[in-house]
């Protein structure tokens, strides 16, 4: 199968479920649980209002929508657009998270995060880069190699470890332990 017809069967599969959970149920889709297999290939998620389950490993998932909530194992690379959007994942290669109010929730190992949005939380137990080009952003890690702040207002706490820390930025609160 190729990308872009595995891709195409990924979209079908989550309107598919949405349409399936709306009429089973007959409650909105805000009220839909859904799960997708995305091992498969790409995944995007456009269905605002409602909580979706990805299984097997992803490769690419990008939430575009509103007010969603996507639960997943390991993605390599995640994408979070629109606003009031949660991931929360175990394992993700690279996320980029824009829009506005977007949160993304990773309990092992984050390696790189680029936050180009607003009021966005990004929490990792570990990450190796995290670069914050937005305003109003919180980060939290219990270890993180390096972190880039260019924008204004954020805010990073690091618990463990030697973060080297790059802040171009203003008014923003860096909390990580000393370089020895």
């Amino acid at each position: 199968m190729t990308n872009s017809s595995a891709r195409a069967a990924s979209r079908l599969a989550l309107t598919t479920a949405l349409a399936t959970a709306f009429f089973a149920t007959g409650t909105t889709a805000s009220h839909a649980a859904t799960s997708i297999d995305c091992s498969t290939g790409a995944v995007a998620v456009t269905t605002s209002n409602t909580t979706v389950q990805l299984t097997g490993a992803c490769s690419t998932v990008v939430v575009d929508a509103g007010n969603t909530t996507v639960r997943l194992d390991s993605a390599s690379r995640v994408t979070i657009k629109g606003g009031n959007n949660k991931v929360v994942a175990r394992k993700v290669g690279s996320a980029t998270i824009g829009g506005g109010n977007n949160a993304l929730r990773v309990s092992s190992r984050l390696s790189v995060a680029t936050v180009t949005g607003s009021n966005a939380t990004v929490k990792a137990a570990s990450a190796s880069r995290v670069t914050v080009k937005g305003s109003n952003n919180d980060v939290r890690s219990t270890r993180l190699t390096k972190v880039v702040i260019r924008g204004a207002n954020n805010t990073v706490k690091v618990k463990k470890g030697s973060t080297k820390v790059s802040n171009r930025g203003a008014n923003n609160t860096i909390k990580v332990k000393k370089r020895r």
